[in-house]
Order: structure tokens, then C-alpha cells, then sequence
């Protein structure tokens, strides 16, 4: 098995191992995804985080906006959001109590427009089942051993990832599922429209193009060239 193959197993392992006969088989993924997101912005964050806390706090102290912070970190790192806590999914899982609590305190400090998104997945709500049912320490411990940084999943391969949890997610709601998986081929369509460059074929009067004659060409010299290139 391959390192994102594994991850994958991983990720949705936590089902079988922890939500089983606490959540309904079609919930899992409300709580799996939310904690694949978590991981993966905190390993994004972890080669830079003790000098990113060091300008955040300084910038805190010298009464910076939120705003004047977000700036100077994509400017000194390159980073479109950030956290102010020391506190990780690893050093979660060492405590010996107050999960939920450390958990939320941790959410709480990355920069707004990240914190919308644990609103979004109404984390503190789902969190705080597993933690009435004892079972968020170990779904913290599992995930916080679960390597998502950029050198073990590429951008490509985490998106193969995200992909997997939520086909396996939508798949467990049963005939609802295909109201909200969108298959690749129809997103690479879309992509290619939203980008089509045939603005002087279109620009003369009376013009029109068929989706058929505008991008099966193109799709077809990018079949071409890949199979050049191999």
C-alpha cells in the first residue's frame, strides 16, 4: 500500500474504531471530515509554527488588528491563515483531561476566516457528543498519529484523500449520495469552461460553440500529449 492508500485506510478507520454504536453509519463523515481538515491545516502549519507564534504574539502585544496580523503572516511566511495556540492534536492527546475543552480553546485560535469553517461543520456540537461518550481523547490520539503534511500527501494525493472520506460519507446515506458527489469528469468540464479561451472565435456576430467542438479537441491533444509523454 502506498502512504496515501494507508492515510486513506486511516482516516476512515476511525468509524469501525470509535463512532460505531455512537454515531449513525450515516453521520460518520460529519465527523471524519471535520478532523481530516483540522489535521491537515495543523501538519501545513507545523514546519513554521513556533516562529509564526512568536510574530503573532508580538503583534498582539503591540495592539496589531487581526487584519494587520493576517497580513504580515502571508507576507513573512506565505500562509493565508494561522494559529495562535501551542496546543496540536498531539499535545491534545496527551492530556489526561479536559479534552473537549483544549480541543475548543485550539479551534478557537486560528484566524477568522478558518474558524468559519469548524462553525460550517458545526464542530463543537459533534465534538462534544464523542466527548459525552468518551471517545474523543481517542479520536484525537488516532488522528494525531496520522501524517498530512505536504511531503507525505502532495496537494494531489490529499485531494484523492478528501475525495475518499467524502465518496465513503455521502455513499452510507444511500439514495441521497449522488446529490452530493460530483464525479471528476464533470468537474474538469467545468473547470475547462470557466476558463475557455475562444473570446475572438465568439466575439463575431452571430457566434456560437457547441461544448462538443470547444473542448472534446482540446481534451483529446491533452490525452495525446500524456500518452507523448509516457
Amino acid at each position: 500500500m502506498s502512504t496515501a492508500e494507508l492515510n486513506q485506510s486511516a482516516v476512515w478507520n476511525t468509524a469501525d474504531k470509535f463512532l460505531r454504536s455512537i454515531v449513525e453509519p450515516e453521520d460518520y463523515g460529519d465527523y471524519i471530515l471535520p478532523m481530516t481538515v483540522l489535521r491537515r491545516l495543523e501538519c501545513i502549519l507545523a514546519p513554521t509554527k513556533d516562529e509564526v507564534l512568536d510574530l503573532v504574539w508580538s503583534l498582539q502585544e503591540e495592539g496589531f488588528s487581526d487584519e494587520m496580523i493576517d497580513w504580515e503572516v502571508q507576507a513573512r511566511f506565505g500562509l493565508s491563515f494561522y494559529n495562535s495556540s501551542r496546543l496540536d492534536l498531539p499535545r491534545i492527546a496527551q492530556l489526561d483531561d479536559h479534552v473537549y475543552e483544549a480541543l475548543m480553546d485550539y479551534v478557537g485560535a486560528f484566524s477568522a476566516s478558518v474558524r468559519d469553517v469548524w462553525d460550517a461543520f458545526d464542530f463543537a456540537v459533534k465534538m462534544k457528543t464523542l466527548d459525552s461518550a468518551s471517545r474523543l481523547w481517542p479520536v484525537v490520539k488516532h488522528f494525531a498519529t496520522i501524517d498530512m503534511s505536504m511531503e507525505a500527501l502532495p496537494d494531489a494525493q490529499m485531494g484523492d484523500l478528501f475525495e475518499h472520506v467524502m465518496y465513503k460519507a455521502f455513499d452510507t446515506k444511500g439514495k441521497a449520495a449522488g446529490a452530493f458527489y460530483t464525479p471528476r469528469d464533470a468537474i474538469r468540464l467545468m473547470v475547462d469552461i470557466l476558463f475557455a479561451s475562444d473570446d475572438i472565435g465568439l466575439a463575431s456576430d452571430g457566434a456560437s460553440r457547441t461544448v462538443y467542438e470547444t473542448f472534446l479537441p482540446r481534451r483529446i491533444q491533452m490525452r495525446a500529449n500524456c500518452v507523448l509523454v509516457v
